[in-house]
């Protein structure tokens, strides 16, 4: 109806004639005419000249944006005073500086129209029930010695008290709280220390460390995306702590060219670095301190493996050491979103029982419906990439246990080679559960403290 109607409106158009001196071109979107003058003589301004009859047409769209056009003879000149040029790169933003260097080996998944889940269905049951084995195997030799699983520290912070009781103990502020206990474990809740929060989104976490060590106090917040900067000015507020915000990609960020920390002790945290973001943090925390950087510890929540990308994984001599090849890596990214989808019971419990949440609760606040919407992406990103299946039986033979238990030990693999890389650099690093698998089933954090203390 709406374009209907807009179409019989464009067509009673009646256009009115142009004033002395206007441009004569008519902006339809606006119903007007170009508000710009005209040279004695002339019809249109210099941004519709090429309209003009008679005109040598000597006017070419701009390199920087082509919704505007220049003279062609004065293109040097507009590009030096073009608003729409780009803006010079800081000498901290090194493009692809914390992604591996090789040529990749296999083409991408959509090249021959195949996904990495469709090899996998493909397979013939005796590779399938080979590649479940060598998971198996290689599962238990991540695992600390004598025991069967990771340990579990469920901690919390004072400073996250009246969050934890206005989101009733939800899910986020259970985390939250979790990591900044293990960051105050560690020793590293110091107002000494630059805390930089790596795909920082909002910055609610840089927040909540704030209120733990109070000011003075400084934050690095990174992220290639832009979010409201409401947690930046709540930090902000005494003017002896400062907050940066990078808008960049961490997997151009060089910290050794990032002069305001280059001299200080720093803490790398981070809630929500899905996939691959995980291990482009890891390869830029590790340049840096190769190269001297004073990183006095390390708290990242680990997530979303099922979009862990080889050619970025942290440390490819693990991958070798332990005979994981490119094919073999893919695979076991899609078996990983079996540990996290959950069955069709599981969800509609959940469902049933977050609705029942809301009406008993009353209405959320607005940072816990923006939490909630954080939490559906990831929720989005896991399904989306696993293949569900109508009641019975599965592709893979598999019972729902038996896949949800592979696809955890796929994830504990990945996340074995990103501890050794720390340890390797000289951190004290352990995995552990930082919350209950009651809040979420991505509940493992990757911790880790500078061995030599304060450095």
């Amino acid at each position: 109806m709406a374009k209907r109607k807009r179409q019989e409106e464009e067509a009673e158009e009646v256009i009115p004639p142009a004033r002395d001196n206007q441009c004569h071109y008519w902006v339809k979107r606006k119903r007007r005419y170009c508000h710009l003058g005209v040279k004695p003589g002339k019809t249109y301004c210099g941004q519709h000249s090429v309209l003009e009859e008679g005109e040598p047409g000597d006017r070419i769209p701009c390199p920087y944006d082509p919704k505007h056009n220049i003279s062609a003879k004065d293109v040097e000149k507009h590009l030096k005073k073009c608003n729409s040029r780009p803006k010079p790169c800081p000498p901290f933003h090194v493009d692809d500086i914390n992604v591996p260097r090789f040529p990749p080996t296999l083409a991408s998944d959509d090249a021959d129209g195949m996904t990495s889940k469709d090899r996998l269905r493909e397979l013939p049951p005796h590779m399938f029930t080979a590649l479940v084995d060598k998971i198996r195997r290689l599962h238990a030799k991540v695992l600390p010695e004598g025991k069967n699983d990771f340990d579990t520290f469920i901690l919390s912070h004072p400073a996250m008290a009246s969050r934890l009781d206005i989101s009733h103990s939800g899910k986020h502020a259970t985390q939250q709280s979790s990591l900044l206990g293990h960051l105050d474990r560690l020793g590293l809740l110091q107002q000494s220390n630059v805390y930089i929060e790596f795909g920082c989104g909002k910055g609610e976490l840089a927040n909540w460390i704030h209120v733990a060590v109070g000011d003075p106090s400084r934050y690095v917040l990174v992220d290639r995306r832009n979010f409201r900067q409401k947690f930046d000015a709540n930090i902000k507020l005494d003017p002896t702590t400062w907050v940066d915000r990078l808008s960049m990609d961490i997997k151009d960020l060089d910290l050794t060219q990032y002069g305001r920390i280059r001299s200080e002790k720093s803490v790398a945290v981070s809630k929500h670095l899905c996939g691959s973001a995980t291990d482009i943090t890891l390869r830029c925390i590790g340049h840096y301190v190769k190269n001297g950087g004073n990183i006095q510890g390390v708290v990242i929540a680990l997530c979303c493996h099922q979009i862990c990308k080889y050619g970025m994984y942290v440390d490819h001599e693990y991958l070798d050491e332990i005979g994981v090849n490119e094919e073999e890596f893919r695979f076991m990214c899609v078996m990983s979103t079996w540990a996290v989808c959950g069955s069709r019971e599981q969800r509609r419990a959940a469902e049933e029982e977050s609705a029942l949440k809301g009406v008993a609760n009353g209405e959320k606040s607005q940072t816990e419906e923006e939490d909630d919407e954080e939490a559906d992406q990831h929720t989005i990103e896991a399904v989306d990439a696993v293949d569900l299946q109508k009641d019975g039986e599965h592709w893979s033979g598999l019972s729902f246990s038996e896949r949800e238990k592979i696809g955890f030990q796929c994830k504990r693999i990945f996340d074995h080679g990103r501890l050794l890389y720390l340890r390797r650099l000289g951190f004290e690093a352990d995995l552990v559960y930082y919350i209950g698998k009651d809040k979420s089933l991505e509940n493992l954090a990757l911790v880790a403290r500078w061995k030599g203390g304060d450095s």
